[in-house]
């Protein structure tokens, strides 16, 4: 009889009390996430902005006693006095009529960037056929954009301008710009705003300004404008920003002194004033709730209808505020308001003292918020029933008092993201607790064998559907066998295992090759096989409406339409070519347009197609057709918008216009059109690099290379 206990297991040493529970997974998981917040990483500037929106829009800045007025370009004045942009001599009453009433200083957040062409003397160069002593008298007119200029220095004005790279402006167009001192280290490399050019005012009229300012702002990823250039690098020189400016020429300051340090720019010295600012010269503007009754209307100021004695002694912004000129921004509290909107709520931030800044300690004490509530959550274990009030608490306090550090102190501290990392160490300590339980683990993984198992089933099947979809695309060298009188090539690669796209090429008869391209809605199984009954249906109506593109498309979307539960949709552009001389007749079902590619001239254009709306849209929609005749060695480019739509690792869209360059680069030298297709397709491999392909992308070129000749090369045209 042998001793039971000889071969039973040794009994497991019991876990120290810090590891049970998940204690252990969730005190590494606290110590990183606090790392990652004292370190400051720039992937989190996304979510902080969400969270100071959050902020502004619980406590926005309360706008205290107007210290600002905005006269504005609207849409009334714009009914009134005429379309933008109005005759210089019509801008310089405004301005005048503004100084008139003895404002402390102008902003003007209009670009004059040409001369006037409504000036008399412009306009009698334009109306040649004038009486030459009418236009003579035009020419001896005064000069409008003297006029304005002469405006605009009747009271101490900031003309605006926009910092651009040289090759979108002139090379005299940066305006004079302020005297910046520094005090401390350089912070020119740290700016976010370094331009080497300008568009600014004519140099007429901006003679008659006090100073320039930058009006650019510094938008985010997501198209808020949360923060203003306030310091910029121009061609190598500090610029101020537009409300700096205004805001020095009211101090009665000649200049304006940058203060820097290791981490960049510090703040912003304007006389007696300091003005925080980001480290890269940007300023975070305190928004209040925008109000359009606070506007004057310009057509208000030239009829007399406003009371100009509340502009003596204030700050006026000049802008354009018509909803259809475009000059709109969002911000954190509102949508397509005035671009000028923004700078004034900067002005008055800073007319008021209120200055939002994010201290150098912040992210320090952000990382030590996360650490405490991990600490606590830790030492309270993985019971949910005393965690989770616990957790509440911790994590309500510290969202609750950084919103409130903001609303009281104008302090940028975020507390939700310490509270996100709270409740992630949280799930790390319940997630440890439950994988304690052997009952889980074995759920776990049977659970995990099933998906593998149900993957590898579907990857099959997958990898069978692709097979079939490959099987039933034609290949073009087959179908054109023995025919020297065109030549085509098409490619079809989805974004997955099978995808939507489509293409077709069959003869009806001797001398008609017709072919199709489309795409359907949608990606993967779903849109596969409806692409299997789109290029069935579709090739079957060719047959019976004679060859006509038009009635064969309309036939096809009858009969999609009568089957088609899913509410799929497909764009699609047949065509149909007559061999014997060149005639080409198109339909286009909402698909997109082809490109004509003439190798003679290196021509390359898009064909305006008659057709209609994409398959299945209407279900009686009566198409049209298109038809146009092709020279030989002329050739058509067909794509879907897998193609145009291709991203770039860095997210920009391969476009039209490279397109058409590397189909006139492709079919240009003698080229095939296979040889012309591969480049075509390489290009868009490369300009997608390792970027995951997002759409399914098919191209197909068809090109007529002349009618059939006889034994003595003589063309058998009977059209020639």
């Amino acid at each position: 009889m042998t001793d039971s206990s000889s071969t039973s297991d040794p009994p497991r040493p019991a876990r120290p009390a810090w590891r049970r529970g998940g204690r252990g997974p969730a005190a590494l998981a606290g110590l990183g996430l606090a790392a990652l917040l004292a370190l400051d990483p720039t992937a989190l500037v996304v979510p902080r902005n969400l969270v100071f929106d959050v902020y502004q829009t619980l406590s926005p800045r309360a706008r205290a006693d107007d210290p600002v007025v905005v006269v504005a370009v609207d849409d009334r004045s714009l009914d009134v006095l005429g379309q933008w942009p109005w005759p210089r001599s019509l801008m310089a009453r405004v301005m005048t009529r503004i100084a008139e009433a003895g404002p402390a200083v102008v902003g003007v957040n209009v670009l004059f960037a040409e001369p006037d062409r409504l000036s008399p003397k412009a306009l009698a160069e334009v109306l040649a056929d004038l009486p030459e002593d009418l236009r003579d008298g035009l020419r001896d007119a005064p000069d409008t954009d003297q006029m304005l200029a002469q405006a605009l220095a009747q009271a101490p004005t900031v003309l605006g301008y926009a910092a651009v790279d040289r090759p979108w402006s002139a090379p005299d167009a940066l305006p004079p710009l302020t005297t910046v001192l520094r005090k401390g280290p350089d912070a020119r490399p740290r700016l976010a705003l370094r331009r080497n050019g300008a568009i600014a005012s004519y140099r007429v009229v901006a003679a008659g300004a006090s100073a320039h300012g930058i009006v650019n702002p510094l938008p985010s990823a997501d198209g808020v404008v949360r923060r203003l250039a306030f310091v910029a690098a121009l061609d190598g020189t500090i610029a101020l920003g537009l409300a700096p400016e205004i805001a020095r020429v009211l101090t009665g300051s000649p200049v304006a002194t940058l203060v820097t340090d290791a981490g960049g720019v510090a703040a912003l010295r304007l006389g007696p004033g300091r003005v925080p600012l980001d480290p890269d010269g940007g300023f975070r503007v305190p928004y209040g709730r925008f109000s359009p009754d606070r506007y004057v209307p310009a057509v208000d100021i030239l009829d007399g209808r406003v009371d100009l004695s509340g502009f003596r002694g204030r700050a006026v912004l000049v802008g354009v505020t018509a909803s259809g000129l475009g000059d709109l921004a969002t911000t954190p509290l509102d949508t397509d308001v005035p671009g000028v909107e923004v700078h004034m709520q900067a002005l008055e931030a800073m007319i008021q003292g209120v200055f939002p800044r994010r201290p150098t300690w912040a992210p320090w004490a952000e990382a030590l918020l996360c650490l405490a509530g991990a600490l606590v959550l830790c030492t309270l274990g993985p019971r949910l029933r005393r965690t989770l009030p616990v957790f509440v608490m911790v994590a309500g306090a510290t969202v609750i008092g950084a919103q409130q550090a903001h609303a009281h102190a104008h302090l940028l501290i975020d507390g939700t993201l310490p509270a996100v990392s709270q409740a992630i160490v949280l799930a790390v300590l319940l997630a440890g607790a439950l994988a304690e339980s052997r009952a889980d683990q074995r759920r776990l993984a049977a659970d995990l064998r099933a998906q593998r198992e149900a993957r590898a089933r579907l990857e099959g099947e997958l990898n069978a559907a692709r097979d079939i979809q490959r099987a039933l695309l034609p290949d073009p060298g087959l179908v054109l066998a023995g025919e020297p009188r065109a030549s085509v090539a098409a490619a079809l690669e989805p974004a997955r295992a099978v995808g939507g796209d489509l293409y077709d090429l069959f003869s009806v008869g001797r001398d008609r090759l017709v072919f199709i391209i489309g795409d359907v809605s949608g990606k993967g199984i779903q849109a596969s096989l409806f692409m299997a009954i789109c290029k069935a249906l579709s090739k079957s109506a060719v047959h019976g409406a004679d060859a006509s593109p038009a009635a064969a498309i309309s036939r096809a979307n009858r009969d999609l339409d009568r089957e088609n539960p899913q509410m799929l949709f497909c764009t699609a552009l047949m065509g149909v070519v007559d061999l014997r001389d060149g005639t080409m007749t198109l339909c286009n079902a909402g698909h997109e347009p082809p490109l004509l590619v003439d190798p003679d001239t290196d021509g390359v254009a898009a064909v305006k197609t008659a057709g209609g709306p994409a398959l299945c849209f209407l279900e009686d929609a009566d198409y049209e057709e298109t038809r146009l005749r092709l020279r030989p060695g002329q050739a058509l480019v067909l794509t879907t918008d897998g193609v145009t739509e291709a991203l770039s690792p860095a997210g920009t869209v391969y476009g039209a216009a490279r397109l058409r360059a590397t189909v006139a680069r492709a079919l240009d030298g003698g080229r095939t059109v296979d040889e012309a297709l591969a480049m075509l397709l390489d290009d868009v491999r490369a300009w997608a690099g390792d970027a995951a392909q997002s759409d399914d992308l098919t191209a197909m070129i068809v090109r007529w290379t002349g009618p059939a000749t006889d034994r003595d090369g003589h063309g058998q045209d009977p059209l020639v």
